[in-house]
């Protein structure tokens, strides 16, 4: 149960952030008439921002289950 409601909360943060980091990109679109798709312009640095924090928690999550010698 409790891992259920921290998914729910991590994807609801996580679908706040996009859509309040694609609102200018909209709001620019809109005001300047412009029939391009800007949406690949704003998530590209939320894309690599997101493959980062995946690498890294990789290695920690690698470091704590094999490479620490446990303590007792």
């Amino acid at each position: 149960m409790r891992r259920a409601v921290r998914f729910a909360a991590t994807l609801a943060i996580a679908s706040v952030v996009v859509v309040l980091t694609a609102l200018p990109a909209l709001a620019q679109t809109a005001e300047a008439g412009d029939p391009a798709k800007p949406w690949h312009y704003w998530i590209a640095p939320v894309l690599v921002a997101s493959f980062g924090l995946v690498l890294i928690l990789l290695a920690v999550g690698y470091y704590m289950k094999v490479v620490r010698v446990p303590r007792r």
